[in-house]
């Protein structure tokens, strides 16, 4: 039998008999594509999926690198008033009080932040299936990973990033940002991670950065710690491959 077409809740075969579908596509709880013909009332909300519904956030690096700061500060013990203290000095040496309640609150906000992110991973559906992902990293004062990586030995547990890790899913696209401007590179400050994720690990992957790129990226939930496999320098760059094991939303 020839199905001439097909609609949403009908199904037309070549002998003009319409027969009612037993797929009803449209429910209360599950993703939903609105057609002009759709009742008013026909309105669920989109869960969030394979992103987080802030995923543009971590294209903001400005913001990225801030968070990180806060972090590692906040891993030192350090209330909000001290990362506030710590992050704006001047400010708390010669600034007004208003001044002072401004910086306070953004060290609120800062923290307000960091809590909606990782709830946004919550939503997120875990990986299916085992994936290796990659990252780039040259020289920076906001990024710690190098001082880990350098110190890191096979067989070591490390937490190279205390933020959201961002990858890349081609290794060439990790390796030119591995390198300086001017395609220089030197293993001491240019490295590449080789990451392998099992299946169930969180990551909001951003699939439609491939229409612009070539390459899709995505972000581990924060704080994630690895197993180093190995280590090597080839073509002037430290490459270490990690295993992912958790991340800080699993404490």
């Amino acid at each position: 039998m020839i199905v001439n077409s097909i609609n949403l809740n009908s199904v037309n075969q070549n002998n003009n008999i319409k027969r009612q579908s037993n797929i009803n596509m449209y429910t209360q709880s599950s993703d939903c594509v609105s057609f002009s013909g759709a009742k008013k009332a026909d309105k669920a909300p989109i869960p969030y999926r394979l992103q987080s519904k802030l995923q543009d956030d971590f294209h903001i690096t400005g913001r990225q690198v801030r968070i990180r700061d806060f972090l590692e500060k906040q891993s030192q013990g350090l209330s909000n008033e001290e990362i506030a203290k710590a992050t704006f000095p001047t400010t708390f040496e010669s600034g007004s009080e208003e001044e002072k309640a401004e910086v306070l609150a953004y060290t609120q906000n800062m923290q307000k932040k960091i809590d909606e992110l990782d709830a946004s991973f919550k939503k997120v559906i875990p990986s299916l299936f085992p994936k290796t992902y990659y990252r780039g990293i040259v020289d920076s004062s906001s990024n710690r990973a190098l001082e880990v990586i350098k110190e890191a030995k096979v067989g070591d547990v490390i937490n190279p990033d205390l933020g959201y890790p961002f990858m890349a899913s081609k290794l060439e696209y990790a390796e030119g940002f591995s390198q300086y401007t001017d395609g220089s590179s030197d293993p001491e400050t240019c490295a590449v991670m080789i990451i392998k994720t099992p299946a169930g690990t969180p990551i909001s992957r951003d699939i439609s950065f491939n229409m612009f790129s070539g390459d899709s990226n995505a972000v581990l939930a924060r704080g994630a710690n690895f197993e180093v496999l190995d280590k090597k320098i080839e073509n002037n760059k430290t490459y270490i491959t990690l295993q992912y094991l958790n991340c800080a939303l699993d404490e």
